[in-house]
């Protein structure tokens, strides 16, 4: 009888704790310092509640450079810009390789440093298809159609399909007025949607 009393009483305290870790809210309540249940909640949650959650996984580990980033990104949408490029400026520092807060610095940049950012984020990430991409098409956008090529090409020998690299490709060569390589292009394009189908 102890025994099965034992049991019950195990089964009713495991009850109680899994109703305890059900949710991030209780999660909090249970343990207020802890610093990703704050960034997950910061996710879900909106406007100076989401910050104040950002903000105290912050205050709770100084080094969560995931809370950094979305503190950096709650910010970039609320325009509250020189804030959010501190977060982000934020998050290189605690973690030089990484790379979704070069991308958002390199968007709100401008000429010459938006360019090395990319640049260093297609040295981060070279097999990245989308990386390079981006970085061609700022090159492209500032007068080097050629260095701009040679990142396009690279991104489809990585992927041969990437379609963001394949267009940039055929936009450069058609202004060179290289037809038929263009049109072998467009066939490849056409040739991938239809198998995509």
């Amino acid at each position: 009888m102890g025994i099965v009393l034992l049991l019950l009483l195990g089964c009713y305290k495991t009850v109680l704790r899994n109703r305890d870790w059900m949710s991030r809210e209780s999660l909090i309540r249970l343990w207020p310092t802890y610093a990703s249940a704050h960034n997950n909640l910061g996710t879900l949650t909106v406007g100076d509640q989401a910050e104040q959650h950002f903000l105290a996984a912050i205050h709770a580990q100084p080094g969560h450079v995931n809370a950094h980033y979305n503190l950096g990104q709650l910010y970039r949408k609320t325009n509250r810009t020189e804030e959010c490029i501190r977060m982000l400026q934020k998050c290189v520092s605690l973690d030089p390789a990484y790379t979704p807060a070069y991308l958002v610095l390199a968007r709100l940049a401008t000429g010459p440093t938006a360019g090395a950012l990319l640049r260093h984020v297609v040295r981060l990430q070279p097999r990245s298809p989308d990386h390079l991409t981006e970085y061609a098409s700022w090159l492209y956008q500032n007068g080097k159609w050629l260095p701009s090529l040679k990142y396009y090409l690279k991104a489809m020998e990585i992927s041969p399909s990437h379609r963001s690299s394949l267009l940039g490709t055929v936009r450069i060569l058609r202004s060179r007025g290289q037809w038929p390589r263009v049109h072998q292009l467009i066939t490849r394009l056409r040739n991938d949607e239809v198998l995509e189908f």
